[in-house]
């Protein structure tokens, strides 16, 4: 027999319609069933309902049919209503359904029975007399002690034995028939398999005939045995040989999003050999941060015996990706959490890096990293990474405190900051407290007063470690400091440099706040949270994570500070600077980006023994005359450069006084960091003055 048509069609002549109290259902050569479509839809509709999804089709194509009605009159009697008893079954070439429902309006009504029976998961049927449930089908499972009972009466009720027998003998060749049938497939799919696995084990795949005849092969058992839109071994199996028959490995990385989309939706885990497999073809294309986050994958997931040669490549990977930190897209490392190992993540934009192996070009505030804590890459030194908690007011502080030395640097005379949310009345301040206040005086050479409240708005002055009241008296003439971080993106402060430089603004008013900065959306934190969990219950944290980020303060907090400057008249400036022979970087005969090339040059052969020899100083000559620098203009930025500033000499005393009490606690660090931002200190200068 070729189908179970052909089978229906042998027992035919034997289950003649009149061998039946109920319905026998046959379908025509063509595989339509011969049948009432009023009487078909209700026996579809029926075992739909019970199931309350669209189980049943009815444009299936089903090859045999039964039903049986019982109506049972009850007119007569007071406390039940009529019933009739409706039973069905259905079988195709996969499976056999069978209904038994109780139609009634009255009370005290049976559920609904309904059972569908796959026939490759039947092993055999036998038939059972018994006087109280009367004559059954029971349907064995393979490899289960499950079976299923199916009354006689979903069958039509038989009337004779030898019709019993007749229907036994249908559904056990049927089922001798799909049992025959799996095998055969399996035998097909067991042989594919190999063939497939023999064109890799013996190295024939590098030779473009046997490469062709792999595709070929692998799409046939796609098409043949896979499901493309769910995952299981199968899949893996076809995802595994695809990728390592394709020679390009942007080809195969292709193919691994497609695998790994399909394991996403379904929430499934990936094929280790197959991570491992793709974290070898990133490497080849030098995307290491994605080749270590496979490799620590499948060394997550492997076994005890293969976990030498995986972590080997994960160690491997993990020195090309130090090595190249720096030059990874700010988005793909937006987030850092520190780590004893090596892990995997599937947070997109983090990064998991080991607490004693970190690139060398990343900063870190004093006191860290710390292990099993996440850092958040600063938005304008992608080298800088700052704790996750704090990052909103940090980000805050460093952009205040480079506004005030941009401040300073273009002529400020009086600076009056208020906070939109609390405002500052210097007229109605109750307590103020005098003290000096000194800004930068090799770029100012200035001194002066400012007026602090002590009041609620002083908390926040303290907060931030900002003055909110500040008098100068500059000399220098306007200009733009070297170091500065948040200027070169900021469109506002670039417009004011040059109204100053080359115009003479002498009010002005900034607003700066918390919101002009974005780092982390609502999303991304909570998509934080629960990696960050993650990674602690796999990371050597001796403990659960606790620390939850709460998004909603940090996406809710917000500084806002009004600033209002006056500036000195620049022709003021211009005349103090003539008479002490001063020039300023922007008043310069020269371009500010010659005199700061110059600079860095000078920088950078100090950098090695703090003197410059007579090669680095022919080097130096040639450089200042393709510059068009002046023998005076050089002689100038040499001396700013070595010799110690009014600030420095302030800063060094600080720190001294500090350092004398011993060791730097964390908030000793986070003074002087404000206080050397403040003063317009570079952190490479810090690290020199404090040697």
């Amino acid at each position: 027999m070729n189908t179970i048509l052909d089978i229906i069609k042998k027992y035919r002549s034997q289950l003649n319609k009149n061998n039946f109290h109920g319905d026998i259902y046959f379908s025509d050569d063509n595989g339509q069933l011969q049948i009432d479509r009023a009487v078909f839809n209700k026996m579809i509709d029926k075992v739909n309902s019970n199931f309350n999804e669209q189980i049943l089709e009815s444009n299936a194509d089903w090859l045999l049919g039964f039903k049986r009605e019982n109506f049972e009159d009850n007119s007569g009697k007071l406390f039940r209503m009529d019933r009739n008893y409706y039973r069905i079954a259905l079988l195709d070439e996969t499976a056999l359904v069978a209904l038994w429902s109780e139609e009634t309006e009255g009370t005290e009504k049976k559920t609904d029975e309904c059972d569908i029976i796959i026939w490759k998961e039947i092993e055999n049927i036998d038939w059972y007399v018994d006087e109280v449930k009367g004559d059954f089908f029971r349907f064995f499972k393979k490899n289960s002690t499950d079976q299923i009972d199916l009354n006689l009466t979903r069958f039509g009720s038989p009337e004779k034995e030898t019709t019993i027998k007749t229907l036994l003998s249908l559904f056990l060749e049927i089922i001798e028939f799909v049992n025959n049938q799996e095998q055969d497939n399996i035998n097909q799919y067991n042989e594919l398999k190999q063939e497939i696995e023999n064109l890799f084990s013996e190295d024939k795949i590098k030779q473009d005939n046997t490469r062709e005849k792999a595709f070929v092969l692998l799409e046939k058992f796609k098409n043949d045995y896979i499901d493309i839109n769910s995952i299981n071994v199968d899949a893996d199996f076809y995802y595994y040989y695809k990728i390592a028959s394709t020679e390009k490995s942007i080809q195969a990385i292709k193919i691994f999003e497609e695998y790994k989309r399909i394991c996403d939706n379904a929430n499934l885990t990936y094929d280790i050999d197959i991570t491992n497999l793709i974290g070898q073809a990133y490497a080849d294309n030098k995307d290491y941060l994605s080749a270590v986050n496979n490799f620590a994958y499948s060394l997550e997931n492997s076994e005890i015996e293969t976990k030498s040669i995986l972590e080997e490549n994960v160690t491997t990977a993990y020195a090309e990706l130090k090595n190249g930190f720096s030059n990874i897209d700010y988005n793909k490392r937006k987030l850092i959490f520190i780590s004893y190992d090596i892990l995997h993540t599937s947070m997109d934009g983090m990064v998991v890096l080991k607490k004693d192996n970190l690139p060398q070009n990343i900063q870190f505030p004093l006191n860290h990293p710390k292990e099993n804590e996440v850092y958040i890459c600063h938005p304008i030194n992608k080298n800088a990474y700052l704790p996750i908690k704090e990052f909103e007011k940090e980000l805050f502080t460093d952009r205040l405190h480079e506004l005030m030395l941009l401040l300073g640097s273009l002529g400020a005379k009086k600076i009056d900051i208020s906070s939109q949310e609390r405002n500052v009345n210097t007229e109605n301040q109750k307590n103020n407290m005098q003290a000096n206040a000194s800004l930068d005086a090799k770029i100012n050479s200035a001194r002066g007063d400012y007026e602090k409240n002590s009041s609620e708005d002083g908390s926040l002055e303290h907060e931030l470690n900002v003055k909110f009241h500040q008098i100068f008296n500059p000399k220098k003439a306007p200009f733009i400091p070297n170091n500065l971080v948040w200027y070169h993106s900021n469109l506002g402060w670039q417009r004011l440099a040059n109204q100053r430089l080359n115009g003479n603004l002498l009010i002005h008013t900034e607003v700066i706040s918390t919101k002009q900065v974005e780092t982390l959306s609502t999303n991304e934190i909570k998509k934080l949270n629960a990696e960050i969990t993650f990674l602690w219950g796999k990371a050597k944290a001796g403990g659960s994570y606790t620390n939850e980020i709460d998004f909603k303060s940090v996406t809710e907090r917000n500084y806002t500070l009004e600033i209002a400057v006056e500036f000195e008249d620049i022709d003021n400036l211009q005349q103090v600077v003539s008479n002490e022979n001063t020039v300023g970087i922007e008043n310069k005969t020269t371009s500010n980006e010659s005199y700061q090339q110059y600079a860095e040059e000078i920088c950078f052969m100090l950098e090695d023994d703090g003197e410059i020899d007579e090669k680095e100083r022919r080097v130096l000559e040639r450089l200042r005359k393709n510059l068009g620098l002046s023998e005076e203009e050089a002689k100038q930025i040499e001396e700013e450069i070595t010799q110690l500033s009014q600030n420095e000499k302030e800063y060094l005393e600080e720190y001294q006084a500090i350092i004398a009490d011993g060791e730097i606690t964390e908030r000793e660090r986070r003074l002087l960091n404000r206080l050397s931002s403040s003063l317009g200190i570079s952190e490479e200068r810090i690290k020199e003055l404090e040697k």
